[in-house]
């Protein structure tokens, strides 16, 4: 079967249960290593007490087994904690560790019979106490699982409970009954202790998968963000690419009718506000008919374009070209006023004169004329720019290439004038 065809495998998500039973059989596992590694001291001081009666033959014999169980735990719980098993398998470390507590227990225990010396009731009492000690101080070691905890204090208890109904003796009889009593509350305990370890360890299962959960949505989240900022930024920059399209003129990339009308709306405000100065230029390219009928529409569109360039090249940063219509260019001169405005449109009258254009023939020049006129108190765009046109018509009826700066002695051309000459 191919690569493709395979079920592609889905790793199990735990429940929130499993996680609880993973924590707690690291928590059982790790306690239990912990008691391993300091019950040798327990182990070494009994069996040194109890050498003086019985010899350190049989001190030695015994020492040994619960050392063993103590290591194999210690091992167990090495290995767990480096290599944490799947949650299949959880169940067979938890048994594992429970036959390990359960030998640990009869090894504990058989040191009842290690050390009996029939008549050594002192010795035997001493043996019993370090068990009940032991059996005590592992009911928090042992608490995660309580049947671990049953099963190690059980068979703790177990051989010394043989050997007393072995001896018979009403006084260990009487123990025994003891023995039985500590076991019931030492397990009580450890149900308790079990409990309250099993609500922590909820609790903390809960808030880590709240937390998963929390940053998984804050991602998600993130991602949104993310995703939403790119759609804003497409749609700005749309938005500006069709507020540039209505500003701009398709084909020379100049400024359109449209932005120069705003343009002059701000520039009047700010004239009749601070009274600073400011000029247009009306531009028109002389003949320009003929160079389309001449060389074709194509020619003439790369004639305007080169215009554009060469017109550009000599204002300044403040100042706006804006496309009027057809072959007319309006330029918008900021804090300059109408004698400073004539010079700059003379030189740009001489700079287009004098320029060979690319794409005419060799030998065959454009001439442009230019009318000239200075925003005026009073001024709305209509008479503003009409000025400006009868400069430039002026300029056009007197033989073009020409510059002409409207004065008082120039006709306003706009079918009928205003008023005559201009006021």
């Amino acid at each position: 079967m191919s690569d493709s065809l395979k079920t592609p495998v889905v790793e199990a998500v735990p429940s929130e249960a499993q996680e609880v039973f993973f924590e707690q059989l690291k928590v059982y596992l790790a306690r239990a290593r912990a008691a391993a590694i300091s019950a040798p001291a327990a182990v070494l001081l009994l069996a040194f007490i109890q050498s003086r009666e019985v010899g350190w033959g049989r001190s030695l014999a015994w020492l040994i087994l619960p050392l063993i169980f103590d290591f194999l735990t210690i091992y167990t719980s090495r290995c767990f904690e480096r290599h944490p098993p799947e949650l299949s398998r959880l169940n067979f470390w938890r048994y594992r560790q429970h036959l390990l507590h359960l030998c640990a227990g009869l090894a504990w225990g058989s040191a009842a019979w290690f050390f009996y010396i029939r008549g050594n009731v002192v010795g035997e009492l001493l043996t019993y106490a370090f068990l009940a000690a032991v059996t005590a101080s592992d009911v928090t070691f042992m608490s995660p699982f309580r049947t671990g905890f049953a099963l190690f204090s059980t068979c703790i208890w177990l051989p010394v409970m043989a050997l007393m109904l072995w001896v018979g003796d009403t006084f260990l009889l009487q123990l025994a009954l003891g023995v039985i009593i500590l076991l019931t509350v030492n397990n009580y305990y450890a149900w308790v202790a079990n409990q309250q370890l099993l609500d922590g360890l909820r609790q903390t299962v809960r808030n880590r998968r709240l937390c998963q959960e929390l940053a998984l949505a804050r991602e998600e989240l993130h991602h949104a963000n993310v995703d939403l900022e790119a759609r804003n930024a497409a749609l700005h920059e749309a938005s500006e690419q069709l507020r540039s399209m209505a500003l701009h003129d398709e084909l020379t990339s100049t400024y359109n009718r449209r932005f120069l009308y705003d343009e002059m709306a701000k520039e009047i405000a700010m004239s009749n506000r601070y009274g600073t100065p400011t000029t247009l230029l009306l531009v028109d390219l002389d003949w320009f008919k003929r160079v389309n009928d001449r060389h074709g529409h194509l020619v003439g569109d790369a004639v305007l374009k080169e215009v554009v360039m060469l017109l550009q090249s000599r204002l300044r940063d403040t100042d706006t070209l804006s496309r009027f219509g057809g072959e007319e260019f309006v330029i918008n001169l900021r804090m300059t006023s109408g004698a400073d405005a004539l010079i700059l449109a003379e030189r740009l009258r001489t700079l287009i004169e004098e320029h060979a254009f690319s794409s005419l023939p060799a030998g065959e020049h454009l001439t442009i004329s230019i009318g000239v006129a200075e925003c005026r108190a009073g001024d709305d765009i209509d008479r503003w720019l009409n000025r400006a046109d009868s400069a430039c018509y002026e300029a056009k009826s007197t033989g073009r290439n020409r510059v002409v700066l409207f004065h008082k002695q120039t006709p306003e051309k706009n079918g009928t004038a205003i008023g005559g000459n201009a006021q």
